[in-house]
């Protein structure tokens, strides 16, 4: 699991798209709209923007290309367009691009999101709960050489584990792909990392669309993570471990 989820759809560098006409949104039939949204720990890759981004599919074999009049906005932000899609074709090959759709920020809703994609004379709109929502917590208190337990509070599953990293005065001091159980990430803490830092977490999961009016099919998919403060405790001294007493 890499450490930032991006899903993006891009044809080869240099290709050319053919002169396929534009369809309507209305004249649409059995396509799937995919959105993935970011909001993720700003402590891992400081600087790297993680989009946003929607792409549109039609059924297998069905290469669709939209109108210059098609929009796209999340929760009243206006998303930034990737490619209309359509064919495309360079130097005796060819394939299909995807229209897509990004957004360098993460919006400020909370509870329900909606997505409208619009048209002069359609709008297909796509709802779900809680797609920034970035609500990790630590359940316990961290001590090194032990296990920790970090969980996403909105989140029913966690897909694929959750990358995890413990920096302290700017310097990474462990980091590792961790497991998840449902919504609770299982950090497995080193034996000699101890003292104030930062624990930072990126995770993913999938959610049900709550509405899904215009598109055949519609998957969202949720990038989040969290900049968490914690001091990791030194392990208690076991009393096998502690030195002989010699009593007089």
């Amino acid at each position: 699991m890499s450490k930032v989820l991006v899903l993006l759809a891009a044809a080869p560098l240099a290709a050319c798209s053919t002169d396929t006409p534009p369809t309507p949104l209305a004249q649409l039939s059995g396509t799937s709209v995919d959105l993935t949204t970011t909001n993720e720990a700003k402590l891992i890759q400081p600087g790297f923007t993680a989009y946003t981004t929607l792409t549109i599919a039609g059924p297998e074999g069905d290469c669709i290309k939209l109108g210059d009049d098609v929009t796209a906005d999340l929760d009243g932000v206006h998303m930034e367009v990737d490619s209309r899609g359509g064919p495309w074709s360079n130097w005796g090959d060819s394939g299909c691009e995807l229209p897509s759709f990004r957004l360098p920020e993460p919006t400020a809703a909370n509870g329900t999101s909606t997505l409208l994609i619009r048209d002069s004379a359609t709008t297909w709109t796509i709802t779900g709960v809680d797609l920034f929502t970035n609500d990790f917590a630590l359940v316990d208190a961290p001590i090194a050489g032990e296990h920790a337990r970090v969980v996403w509070q909105s989140a029913s599953t966690i897909a694929n584990g959750a990358y995890g990293q413990f920096e302290q005065n700017g310097n990474v001091m462990f980091n590792d792909v961790f497991n998840a159980a449902g919504n609770t990430i299982d950090i497995a803490l080193p034996a000699g990392v101890t003292g104030a830092g930062t624990l930072s977490i990126n995770a993913a999961r999938s959610v049900p669309a709550t509405r899904c009016e215009g598109p055949a099919t519609c998957t969202l998919y949720i990038t989040a993570g969290a900049d968490l403060s914690t001091t990791i405790a030194s392990a208690p001294v076991k009393p096998q471990d502690a030195p002989d007493v010699v009593r007089r």
